[in-house]
């Protein structure tokens, strides 16, 4: 093998196709994800069985009706987020699932507003629910003209809620725009 073969095969392993940086870096955050996407599931899903529980229990003991009226909110609350947040992660983890991540950018864009449709629901549902929780508050100030300092403190972690959410909307929101420029 002579120098020319030599610099010939360099110049075509050169020229070999490599991800951009910026796919490159999804490629590593998306395989990140399949793990909090597995992870999320079950925890939720544990959530879920737990208040449903609560709420059984709830119904067959005597407890008063604004607390069984509440958690009853909560259930179906709950599970209409839990079906639809898990919808979008199955559609996500079948495009994982794919290995086609490597070639096709398009996939990663798809991935990207599934994750940006999970955060604008997120968004949407904690509002909804601090909204219950308001009127939760008020029923129970109303019926015994007392505040429920634990009521409270959880409207007020709610609302802390909605920063985080927003936040890492936009942070997926950028990483979008910056795997379309």
């Amino acid at each position: 093998m002579d120098n020319q073969d030599l610099s010939d095969l360099a110049q075509l392993w050169q020229s070999a196709p490599t991800p951009p940086p910026a796919l490159e870096k999804c490629i590593q955050r998306h395989k990140k994800q399949r793990l909090r996407l597995f992870l999320s599931i079950a925890f939720e899903t544990l959530i879920m069985l737990l208040v449903s529980v609560w709420f059984v229990q709830a119904l067959l003991e005597s407890t008063p009706f604004v607390t069984q009226l509440w958690l009853g909110f909560g259930c179906v609350w709950g599970a209409s987020l839990y079906v639809l947040v898990n919808q979008s992660r199955m559609a996500s983890l079948s495009i994982l699932k794919s290995q086609q991540l490597s070639q096709a950018l398009e996939m990663h864009q798809q991935l990207l507003r599934q994750e940006i449709w999970r955060w604008d629901l997120s968004i949407k549902a904690t509002l909804l629910f601090a909204l219950a929780l308001v009127l939760f508050i008020l029923i129970q100030y109303i019926m015994s003209s007392t505040l429920a300092a634990k009521s409270l403190l959880g409207l007020l972690a709610v609302a802390a809620l909605l920063p985080v959410f927003k936040m890492k909307k936009r942070r997926v929101q950028k990483v979008m725009r910056t795997l379309s420029e």
